[in-house]
């Protein structure tokens, strides 16, 4: 099972199953991006199980052709921490010789 991120013009993009010989990729109407997958892994896992068989059988609906170059990071706008609290001790680290 591969999951991918497509570009289609949000900012966080559309979550896409990748069937497993790279041939066709297809929505899974249930979830719409990967961060909300992810934040319902244990309700998502069995649908994307059950959606990754019907592709690879070719049972899949709406699936299109693969394209690598019309995909995103996966999370696009993936949440994080920045902590700038040690940039004094290493801008004093960088000016030692």
């Amino acid at each position: 099972m591969k999951l991918a991120t497509l570009r289609d013009g949000l900012p966080d993009g559309r979550l896409v199953l990748i069937r497993d010989d790279l041939t066709q990729m297809a929505a899974v109407p249930e979830f719409t991006t990967l961060q909300s997958a992810l934040d319902d892994w244990g309700s998502a896992e069995p649908i994307f199980r059950a959606a990754a068989q019907a592709q690879n059988d070719g049972s899949a609906p709406h699936a299109r052709e693969y394209i690598a170059d019309h995909l995103a990071a996966p999370l696009p706008r993936a949440w994080q921490w920045l902590d700038g609290s040690a940039f004094p001790f290493h801008a004093a680290l960088m000016q030692r010789k």
